[in-house]
């Protein structure tokens, strides 16, 4: 038996041919391996043994017809030269069986390669021929040929048996012999339990799915369900094998399923090779892949694991990116202690599980790989816990070393430059959160949990930005409100002082009819008068012109500096973004540099002439002003000589100067009252923003909460069930208490009750927009506040983000606050372990705490087995099912020396040996007590129930 140290990474995916064959074959190449003299047979087993061991294949089953000759030859010729294979073999035999079928039904036995040669042939001194009832033998299979008649031979290729010598009478046999079900029993009677397998085909030459199960259903039985492997090459045979249902076999599954014994089997695909060169040569690259031990317990793990042991495919079983597997980790300790070996400690890419006495050393290990990798999760972490004992050992004298699959190299003492993801998990620390009450604490670890989910957490991050600056809008929002709403209270009281609009336009109104008056008793002829009139309405005219066009042109200066500025500040924002991306294309640089370089010169180079080209209209009012001015000052001119015919000069001047001042008024209170018209405006569109904004900041919740129910969270048997939810106590301590009562009776609102609010979903934005116009409301309608409260601290309190998400996890219909904490504490795990999104590893220590064998055997451990599949995770346990029922792929058993009587190390305090549970052997003789036994015995000797775990697991294949 191969020692486990040979395999320190635990069963790992390797080729496997389970059947070959050997020039003691009958056939083979061409030649009879029986007409080779020793130096022609020496040469094709020298050749033999190179083809094996520089093949890429792990495990070979030799499956000559009839016999063990090829491989008990290939044994002693490897013995009597000392030479070295360097891999497994196994004893295996090709026979056919009696069979209600009118083709040849092949049959191989697979044995153990720890059986004796002694064992091999009492093992095929137990079959018999069925026609003859001789035990199997050359001179049987002989005899039984010559009991053949002439048409039979004939059928098979050869002359009269009473025309052939014994070596063609034995070919002859050896095609049409067929042993008896009852003595291949009887064969495997002669050899321990278990270490033995029948292998038939299925759908390959020769196979088991010709044979007419309707009308002989009792041998169909007797095949399916005797048989431990079959040896198929179509996918859909998997399938059924395994009993997985699909559209193409659901309407016979369950029978097929039936058949076999109602138990899932393995199947694989051989090569049936009969030529050195077509070692390892699969057909049609149907190449059979074990996860296991090459060793013939190894072989086991398929019976017990047909699903997660073995696949049929072209390239190498994987699910897991190198970057995201721990490969090995190791102390470094230069104080001459001998505290920690400098040995790499292998890690498998799936279930790692750590195992040991009371203070071996499990925890300590599984603490450094974590430390090492993300140092502040585990200070955080182990903080939580409350849990005294982490501090393991004087960090400062010794380092540790993470390497990751991909070649990465993380240490602790550089764990500040460390990048890596995991999950850690401490002692007690699912059981410390499962007691905990409060809707806060399991929703904050539900939502940390959910954000493993890379697009769970993109979606949510995204949101919540959203929402952030939703929040900074509505609050900003309100500041401008209220800046606004104070800049119209100064607009009105200043409007106020510049007089009474109504009274300056009657006063208007009478200046000009004393004007008149005076026009019509200086004698203006009727020509005179009509002119007067005509020049005098065209200089109004024209001076209006002239104060609309200053005022286009001041605003589209502004608007050309402004424009300026913003186009400036864009460049420089390109030129700043650009700078950044340059990080993240390396070498690819001048991709981006071309880019940058087009718009660069488009816009910097173009700015001015774009602006010149978009405001030229400035440069055309500016004529056009300059001509009206010109034109009016001709009509003062032309005015002139009508005014010095006025009578009284005098009184008309003081009229004429009374006229202006009080035009020049009217102008300023119609000029402010645009403006605070323009500003009460300005005032409800800010209004109408800020419940929008309200609106699409509830609207963000809403979407996390759609974007979960849409990607339908079921973890397992775990329901995920997410709800918009409203801090209403929050609400009222803020808002509600800012409202005098006495003056407002709140409970006129049919959303209140006993002044407190009621939160509607279907009504709640109406609910708010309601409080908000009252609350702004400067009639007599509105919310009165308390002495000293202020509408803007009231309106920020309204409209404040009361909002939150609550997660509930539903278990059969059982919600989590209503489980018991061991229960509560399993369901939080299951969640830790199910995002599938989330690829990093994961590290528990102890997981089993508080929950008893039946929930770890029923639930937890078919989980694990499950999820080991999609990352990879590393377990401390003292649970025999979590070790055995999850078929862990690699078992690290640590011992601290000196801790019990008998369990001493070899040579330093701390010391871990792995291996796969499949290692299994005892050796008294060696150094350290780690090194005395198999990865099985430890198990079953550390672990209470270790033996009964295996037996439970074995029992399930019908296994003794």
């Amino acid at each position: 038996m191969k020692d486990f140290i040979q395999y320190p990474k635990g069963s790992e995916w390797r080729k496997w041919d389970l059947h070959v064959h050997t020039p003691a074959s009958f056939h083979w190449n061409g030649m009879k391996f029986s007409n080779c003299n020793d130096d022609e047979k020496n040469e094709l087993l020298e050749k033999m043994l190179k083809t094996i061991n520089n093949c890429e294949v792990s495990v070979f089953t030799f499956v000559d017809y009839w016999t063990f000759n090829g491989y008990l030859m290939f044994n002693k010729y490897i013995d009597d030269n000392n030479l070295k294979l360097k891999k497994t073999v196994f004893p295996g035999m090709e026979l056919r069986i009696e069979a209600p079928v009118d083709y040849r039904l092949n049959v191989q036995v697979i044995l153990s390669d720890s059986l004796t040669k002694q064992e091999l042939l009492d093992f095929k001194s137990q079959l018999h021929i069925s026609s003859i009832n001789r035990p199997l033998s050359k001179e049987a299979i002989i005899n039984f040929a010559k009991t053949l008649d002439d048409s039979k031979a004939e059928h098979h290729g050869y002359a009269s048996p009473d025309k052939l010598n014994n070596d063609e009478l034995f070919e002859l046999g050896c095609k049409t012999i067929e042993i008896t079900r009852q003595s291949l029993k009887k064969a495997f009677n002669t050899i321990p339990s278990n270490m033995g397998f029948i292998m038939m085909p299925y759908d390959t030459s020769d196979g088991l799915e010709k044979l007419d199960w309707a009308n002989h259903p009792s041998a169909d039985n007797y095949f399916m369900q005797s048989t431990h492997i079959f040896e198929t090459r179509k996918e859909s045979n998997v399938d059924l094998f395994l009993g997985n249902k699909n559209d193409n076999n659901k309407d016979f599954i369950d029978n097929f399923q039936k058949t076999l014994g109602n138990k899932p089997k393995p199947a694989c695909c051989g090569t049936d090779a009969h030529k050195f060169s077509k070692y390892g040569q699969f057909p049609s690259d149907k190449i059979t892949w074990i996860k296991a031990n090459p060793s013939f317990e190894g072989l086991k793990q398929i019976i017990f694991e047909p699903e997660t042991r073995v696949k049929i495919s072209q390239i190498k079983p994987k699910n897991k990116s190198n970057y995201q597997v721990v490969d090995k980790v190791k102390f470094l300790d230069d104080s001459c202690d001998n505290r920690f070996p400098d040995d790499w400690i292998e890690l498998n890419s799936n279930l790692n599980v750590i195992i040991g006495g009371k203070s071996s050393g499990k925890s300590l290990l599984l603490y450094h790989i974590a430390k090492t990798i993300d140092s502040v999760q585990v200070i955080k972490k182990i903080n939580t816990t409350e849990i005294k004992g982490y501090d393991f050992e004087d960090e400062s004298e010794f380092d540790f070393e993470v390497k990751w699959k991909d070649g990465r190299i993380d240490k602790l003492s550089n764990e500040k430059e460390n990048i890596r993801s995991i999950t850690y998990l401490p002692q007690m620390y699912i059981n410390n959160l499962a007691e905990e009450d409060g809707d806060d604490d399991l929703n904050s670890l539900v939502l940390d949990i959910l954000k493993q989910d890379d697009d769970f957490k993109n979606e949510y991050n995204n949101k919540q930005e959203e929402i952030k600056e939703l929040n900074k809008d509505i609050n900003l929002s309100i500041v401008n409100l209220f800046e606004l709403r104070e800049e119209i209270e100064e607009q009105y009281k200043n409007f106020k002082k510049l007089g009474d609009k109504e009274a300056i336009e009657a006063e208007i109104k009478n200046i000009n009819s004393e004007i008149e008056i005076l026009r019509e008793s200086s004698n203006f002829s009727e020509e005179e008068n009509k002119k007067y009139n005509q020049i005098k309405d065209e200089q109004e005219k024209v001076e209006k012109e002239i104060n609309n066009l200053e005022k286009i042109i001041n605003n589209l200066t502004k608007f050309k500096s402004d424009t300026n500025i913003a186009m400036n500040n864009f460049i420089e924002k390109i030129e700043n973004s650009y700078q950044e991306l340059l990080i993240n294309f390396e070498d690819n640089e001048n991709i981006l540099k071309k880019i940058y370089n087009e718009l660069y010169n488009a816009f910097k180079n173009n700015v001015e002439k774009i602006t010149e080209k978009s405001f030229k209209p400035i440069l055309e009012y500016e004529n056009e002003l300059k001509t009206l001015k010109s034109k009016n000052e001709e009509l003062k001119k032309d005015l002139k000589p009508y005014l010095a015919k006025f009578k009284n000069q005098n009184q008309l001047e003081k009229l004429q100067k009374n006229l202006n001042e009080r035009k020049n008024e009217l102008s300023n209170i119609i000029k402010e009252e645009k403006k605070i018209n323009k500003n009460l405006d300005k005032e409800e569109k800010i209004k109408e923003v800020i419940i929008s904004l309200y609106q699409e900041r509830y609207e963000s919740y809403k979407e996390i909460i759609n974007y979960l129910e849409e990607e339908n969270y079921v973890f397992e048997n775990i329901e995920l069930q997410a709800s918009l939810k409203f801090k209403k106590d929050e609400f009222d301590n803020h808002f509600t208490d800012e409202i005098n009562k006495k003056l407002t009776n709140l409970n006129d609102y049919e959303f209140y009750e006993n002044y407190i609010y009621n939160y509607d979903k279907n009504n709640h934005l109406k609910n708010i927009n309601d409080l908000f116009r009252k609350l702004l409301n400067k009639e007599n309608n509105n919310i009165k506040l308390k002495k000293n409260s202020t509408k803007r601290n009231a309106l920020t309190n309204l409209l404040e983000d009361y909002f939150y998400i609550n997660y509930d996890l539903i278990q059969n219909g059982d919600p989590i606050f209503h489980m018991s904490p061991g229960k509560r504490g399993l369901v939080l795990l299951q969640l830790f372990l199910h995002l599938s999104n989330s690829k990093h590893p994961i590290l528990i220590d102890q997981p089993e705490d508080n929950l008893d064998n039946r929930t770890i055997y029923k639930e937890l451990n078919e989980f694990i087995k499950n999820k080991k599949i999609e990352r990879q995770i590393i377990i401390v346990t003292h649970n025999a099912n979590l070790v055995v029922s999850t078929d862990a792929e690699s078992v690290i058993v640590a011992n601290q020396d000196g801790q019990e009587i008998g369990r001493d190390n070899k040579k330093y305090k701390f010391e871990y040996i792995t291996g796969a549970l499949e290692c299994t052997f005892e050796n008294k003789e060696k150094n350290g007590v780690l090194y005395k036994k198999g990865i099985k015995q430890h198990v079953c000797e550390i672990l209470e129930g270790g033996k009964d775990a295996f037996k439970k697991r074995e029992e399930r294949y019908g296994f003794e």
